[in-house]
C-alpha cells in the first residue's frame, strides 16, 4: 500500500475504460491461488463460486488492528466512501474514471476521501476515543 494509506479497496491504478461502474469496483469471488490458504475461503464457501458473485475486498494494514480507535476510524472511513460510491453507481449508473479518482484519491482532490476522514474523526469524538 502507498505510504500513509491504512486501507484500500477496488481496483488500483488506471481503469482500462473511461467510465467506471459498480461492477468495476467489485471483484469476482475466486478460490485462492494454489498453495495459499486464504481466511475467506473454506471447502464449502457460503456462496457458489461458479455463480457470478462479486465482493468488495478491503485490504487493511495489520497495524490498524492493534488499536480499537484505528479499527473504528478506518472502517468508518472506508464504509463512508464505499456507501457513497455504491449509491452513485447503483442501477447501472457510471462516472468517468477521472471523476472516480478525484473523489477517492487524496492526491487528486479527494473530496470524498476528506469527507470520510471527517466522518471517522466525528465517530471517535462521539465515542470519547478522541478529544
Amino acid at each position: 500500500m502507498p505510504k500513509g494509506t491504512f486501507a484500500r479497496y477496488g481496483p488500483l491504478g488506471d481503469f482500462p475504460k473511461p467510465r467506471v461502474t459498480w461492477d468495476d469496483v467489485m471483484e469476482p469471488i475466486r478460490p485462492p491461488a494454489p498453495g495459499y490458504k486464504a481466511s475467506y475461503w473454506t471447502e464449502h464457501p457460503v456462496v457458489d463460486p461458479d455463480e457470478d458473485r462479486r465482493l468488495l475486498r478491503v485490504a487493511i494494514l495489520p497495524q490498524v488492528l492493534e488499536s480499537d480507535a484505528a479499527i473504528l476510524s478506518t472502517f468508518a472511513h472506508e464504509m463512508h466512501e464505499i456507501n457513497f460510491l455504491r449509491t452513485a453507481l447503483s442501477d447501472g449508473k457510471s462516472m468517468s474514471a477521472t471523476a472516480y479518482k478525484r473523489l477517492i484519491d487524496p492526491h487528486q482532490g479527494g473530496s470524498l476521501h476528506v469527507e470520510a476522514w471527517r466522518v471517522s474523526i466525528d465517530l471517535l469524538r462521539r465515542l470519547g476515543l478522541l478529544k
